[in-house]
């Protein structure tokens, strides 16, 4: 699946000795994070078609939650996130244009939306959401 690329650039691309102390946040599927420390990284991916006559083309979104309780650490991380991701179609960042032993090849990647959001009551954490557009081929 191609979020599991895009996880590979925000851990081997972000500069976490400067904004985590050297340690990379986990990076887990929406519904994975029950006893995990911050900050950490939930994403979740909404796959859809360009139209029925280019079935091969598809646009899905992307959307990344940075959860942490430190509101610095987590804009900061959101930001890198972004630096990171939002390359429209010069995806040098992305190196895995043609992933071995997959059957696609993105084509661009672009911030849509972020969010910030307030502490939940039951974490405890802030958190802010951002959502990329990303368009792949079938090959």
């Amino acid at each position: 699946m191609i979020v599991y690329d895009l996880n590979q650039v925000i851990k081997d691309g972000g500069d976490w000795a400067t904004l985590n102390g050297g340690t990379i946040p986990e990076i887990l599927p929406l519904y994975g994070y029950d006893d995990t420390e911050p900050p950490f990284i939930v994403y979740s991916w909404v796959h859809a078609n360009v139209s029925a006559e280019k079935y091969y083309q598809r646009r899905s979104i992307a959307r990344f939650y940075v959860y942490d309780n430190n509101i610095d650490r987590m804009n900061a991380i959101v930001e890198e996130i972004k630096i990171l991701l939002n390359v429209g179609d010069n995806l040098t960042n992305i190196k895995s244009l043609v992933p071995a032993g997959t059957d696609y090849r993105i084509l661009y990647c672009f911030l849509m939306s972020g969010n910030p959001g307030p502490p939940l009551e039951r974490e405890g954490f802030s958190f802010a959401s951002v959502d990329f557009d990303v368009g792949y081929i079938l090959l």
